[in-house]
């Protein structure tokens, strides 16, 4: 059993094993290696089976688990990885072979040390599936993986550089020989860092003592494993395609070796710059939503091969674009079906070891079959050749059409698949094209740099101002800080959020919590979102203790519209004797357009003291009534220059007014008086005229019973207080408007009357 502070020790040292191994194998078996063999004068169907090799040794991982197990992984790994080396450095003697014996002996030659090559390997890398389910955790399998594979590509990097720079001062066969040499030193580095890599010794129990009959069977009866393996396998055959994009770039296009070299540049910096952003991905969203995107996506290479310019000066610049998508989408597949096959897969088998080889031979075989069949079509559809304008086709389009069908067939197969999270792949995609995903990406870094109060409440703010889903578990890990004020601060930024199950869930419980400001601001957030799911929390909360919180509540069920609870913020606003929290009740009603309500928030109005209070209730009679957009807009233009504001609203309603024939004329007068008192800021003139022109309507000129009463009770408050108070003012021009606005429309209907 390796301990956590034993894994998080041995991350460098994992990493650094990626990046030497992969330095050591593509120096030898990368992108120069079919161009060796090509020189060496080999057919493409040759260069294939050469290349089927390496694949298809891993059908010894099958009958070899057992044997690995009783030995352990890691003793197994160190002894043969440090033998396969000694017999790489004989591959360049087929230089010799080739020009004493013919191209059939080289092909002999490097087809045999290749072979050894490829079962030394095999039998090395058996148990590596089931000694990193110790090594990694799931709950970070993803992220430890992105940086595995980054030190992986870096090295994969370095390797083509190098092999670019030998190629570059050593054409020919010396050049080749240079990079399998400096590869075998490289090799024996990663032998070494292995070693020291902690776990990886013999199983215990009965399943190194199993037979293979009972492995089969168990894995036969496992319905994932076979789902898995059934839309798996025609991915890998796609992946031994790419072997031949070296020959392709060579052949059809006309680039040199060190050209194609620098393309593989290209290649390993696409996935080194998304590595880690596919394996954050992973962990974070599941696995399956990543795959299912980046094979979508993958299905677009193979079109912007058979497009790209031939031996043109646009064409290096378009290749390496190429390339670099291919690096990042390639990388994402990876990453997710990586993840899937360990966190999703192998808990569900029996025995890891012999589970991890079947997946291993299978998909090998499938790849080495594929090489097979590609050279041998190559050689077979050599003479074809199609050009029409931008569009060039000829024996490599059989090889993109092959993988594109592999690609389709991988989406198909796994798009009913079960999942590891809750979340769908249009979801994935969504959270990428909703909000500001770089501000929500450089916050999520910066939060979790952040130390002090200060920066923990700005990065919490800017993660809330993305307005994207990628940044809901730093908020929701804010939620729980130590600091009142950065979880505040997370309840805040909350609300400026997309609806999201689990922040609403975070939310309520904060509502629950009943910490006093936090739990408010909750019930506020809520509202804000506008997501009914979390009307059973305030409607539990509406019950509370705390008159505070109720009143929150209320406000935040009239958000919602919540109908049901009408009956029971209607009864609270009635028995509450605090004024400031009935204004609370009072503005859910108004939102909610409750006309039995009116009268009594009328009467609160009258009591009310505070300004502020003042327009909440004002807002929520003008709700009622039906004017809501008029009241807010006279009184923003009201707080630069109340008299102008309501001058300027009194003479337009003059005109309206004075196209009435039923008040022959003596309202427009009125109304125009008091527009001109107003504008000589004469506020109390102003409001006794404004009182003089409601009396001027008939009792049924106000259409509905709310809007009635309504001018009545301003009509008395503005005898009473005069122009003492705005608020009535603002509410009288409204309601009159309203009044002068419906009798012009029912003069209207009248005219047009048969």
């Amino acid at each position: 059993m390796i301990t956590a502070i034993q894994q998080k020790r041995a991350y460098p040292w994992l990493y650094a094993s990626n990046g030497f191994l992969s330095l050591a194998y593509l120096l030898v078996f990368g992108s120069l290696f079919p161009l060796f063999c090509d020189a060496l004068r080999m057919s493409k169907t040759q260069i294939g089976v050469v290349l089927a090799i390496l694949p298809f040794s891993y059908l010894v991982t099958v009958f070899m688990s057992g044997w690995v197990a009783r030995h352990g992984p890691k003793k197994i790994m160190v002894v043969f990885y440090f033998l396969r080396y000694w017999f790489v450095l004989l591959i360049p003697l087929a230089i010799w072979f080739s020009g004493r014996f013919g191209a059939g002996a080289a092909f002999l030659w490097v087809a045999s040390l290749t072979a050894i090559f490829a079962v030394l390997r095999s039998i090395a890398e058996t148990g590596w599936a089931s000694w990193t389910l110790d090594l990694i955790p799931a709950r970070s399998r993803g992220t430890v993986e992105s940086y595995y594979s980054v030190a992986g590509y870096v090295g994969a990097a370095l390797a083509s550089l190098a092999a670019f720079a030998v190629m570059k001062f050593w054409p020919g066969f010396a050049g080749y020989s240079a990079a399998i040499y400096l590869g075998v030193a490289f090799g024996f580095v990663s032998v070494y860092i292995v070693r020291r890599l902690p776990g990886g010794g013999p199983q215990a129990g009965e399943l190194k003592f199993r037979s293979m009959a009972a492995d089969i069977g168990a894995l036969m009866r496992n319905d994932r494993l076979k789902a898995w393996l059934k839309g798996i396998l025609l991915p890998s055959a796609a992946v031994s395609t790419f072997s031949f994009l070296p020959l392709f770039l060579s052949e059809k296009v006309g680039f040199t070796a060190d050209m194609i070299m620098m393309f593989s540049v290209c290649f390993q910096a696409g996935v080194m710059v998304s590595a880690v952003f596919w394996g954050w991905s992973t962990d974070r969203f599941g696995s399956k939503p990543v795959f299912m995107t980046a094979y979508a996506a993958l299905c677009l290479i193979p079109f912007c091969f058979v497009l790209l310019p031939r031996m043109e000066s646009q064409s290096a610049f378009l290749t390496g674009a190429v390339y670099a998508l291919l690096g990042i989408l390639f990388r994402g597949a990876l990453a997710g079906t990586s993840r899937y096959f360990f966190v999703t897969v192998m808990p569900t088998v029996e025995n890891p070891i012999f589970c991890s080889s079947v997946n291993l031979a299978l998909q090998s075989c499938v790849a080495a079959a594929c090489a097979l069949l590609c050279g041998w079509l190559l050689d077979l559809m050599s003479a074809f050749r199609f050009d029409w304008r931008f569009v060039h086709l000829d024996n490599f389009t059989v090889l993109f059409l092959l993988m594109l069908a592999c690609f389709v067939w991988f989406l198909a197969a796994f798009r009913r698949a079960p999942g590891d999270s809750g979340i769908r792949t249009g979801q994935f995609v969504s959270f990428f094209l909703e909000g500001n995903p770089l501000l929500a990406f450089s916050s999520i870094v910066r939060y979790h740099l952040a130390e002090d109060e200060t920066s923990r409440l700005e990065y919490t703010r800017r993660l809330g101002d993305s307005q994207s889903r990628l940044t809901v578990d730093e908020i929701l890990q804010s939620a729980y800080d130590p600091n009142f004020n950065v979880r505040y601060e997370a309840v805040v930024s909350m609300a400026r959020m997309p609806p999201d199950g689990r922040l609403i869930d975070a939310l309520a419980l904060a509502v629950r919590s009943r910490e006093p400001g936090v739990s408010e601001a909750a019930c506020w957030a809520l509202g804000r979102m506008g997501d009914r799911r979390a009307l059973p929390v305030l409607r539990e909360m509406l019950k509370s203790e705390y008159a505070l919180l109720r009143s929150q509540c209320a406000r935040a069920l009239a958000k919602l519209n919540d109908a049901e609870s009408v009956p029971e913020i209607s009864a609270a606003f009635r028995n509450e004797k605090n004024t400031g929290i009935r204004a609370g009740y009072a503005a859910a009603l108004g939102r909610l357009h409750r006309g039995e309500a009116l009268p009594e928030i009328v009467a609160l109005l009258a009591e009310l003291a505070e300004d502020r209070l003042r327009g909440d209730v004002a807002l929520a009679a003008a709700r009622i009534i039906g004017s809501e957009h008029h009241f807010v807009r006279l009184w923003k233009r009201s707080c630069a220059d109340f008299e102008t504001a309501c001058a300027e609203d009194l003479l337009d309603l003059e005109v309206k007014a004075s196209r009435l024939h039923a008040f022959a004329g003596s309202l427009a007068r009125k109304i125009g008086e008091a527009a001109r008192l107003f504008e000589r800021r004469d506020r109390e003139g102003g409001a006794e005229a404004v009182c003089g022109a409601i009396g001027l309507l008939p009792p049924g000129a106000a259409p509905g019973q709310p809007l009635a009463y309504f001018l009545n009770e301003c009509a008395g408050q503005l005898k009473a207080r005069g122009g003492r108070r705005g608020d009535y003012i603002i509410l009288a021009l409204i309601a009159l408007r309203l009044a002068v606005v419906a009798a012009a429309y029912r003069e209207r209907r009248k005219r047009s009357a048969p």
